[in-house]
């Protein structure tokens, strides 16, 4: 068994992430506008991501 610890934000934790889905969900911030890590993914994700009211 291998374990991998690394420490990042959430954000940069699924960018860097490889991922074979075909879409990614987030939802939105408090304020009803994407957060952070929404906005980093919208930015950055290599799959279609898709903004969610919480």
């Amino acid at each position: 068994m291998l374990e991998d610890v690394r420490l990042f934000t959430p954000a940069h934790a699924l960018v860097q992430r490889p991922v074979s889905a075909g879409l990614v969900v987030v939802g939105r911030g408090a304020r009803g506008e994407p957060g952070p890590v929404a906005r980093a993914l919208l930015r950055e994700a290599v799959c279609p991501v898709a903004v969610v009211p919480s």
